[in-house]
């Protein structure tokens, strides 16, 4: 028996949407419980332990580090300039707005959190910078109408 192309969809969208999730709680985690899940971030290869005992040490797992934020800013870049481009549909006043203030606005409240919760504010002006660079063309384009979440 085949799965109507209608419910497959459906469960392929659930199964996708199941995963995001657990990946952003990890996500979350990472920030907010620290060194709770610390177990987990050495078991996928980024403990500070295996690049300290490496000749490069500390320069090497920063370098790791900086590789791996870079490719998820430019996979997230890449999501939101779509968006912005694009749409999520053929309304001008539709939701795509709504996902790009929801998308850089978790990404500015976590990012600054915790770069001002570990002592960082160079890197928190630089966030606020870059946060206000974004929230100008956003004001300008704010739809006309209440976008509903849909």
């Amino acid at each position: 028996m085949t799965t109507p192309p209608d419910a497959a969809r459906r469960a392929a969208l659930r199964a996708l949407e199941v995963v995001l999730v657990v990946v952003g709680a990890y996500a979350l985690a990472m920030i907010v419980l620290g060194s709770t899940v610390n177990r987990a971030f050495d078991a996928l290869g980024f403990g500070v332990g295996d690049y300290a005992a490496t000749a490069a040490g500390p320069r090497a797992y920063a370098l790791l580090l900086q590789g791996v934020i870079g490719a998820v800013i430019v996979g997230w870049v890449l999501l939101l300039l779509a968006v912005v481009r694009h749409g999520l549909g053929p309304d001008p006043d539709g939701p795509w707005w709504t996902a790009v203030v929801t998308s850089v606005a978790a990404w500015f409240v976590l990012d600054t959190g915790f770069s001002l919760a570990v002592g960082s504010w160079q890197h928190a002006a630089f966030n606020l910078a870059f946060a206000l660079a974004i929230a100008v063309p956003l004001a300008v384009l704010r739809p006309r109408r209440a976008v509903s979440a849909g």
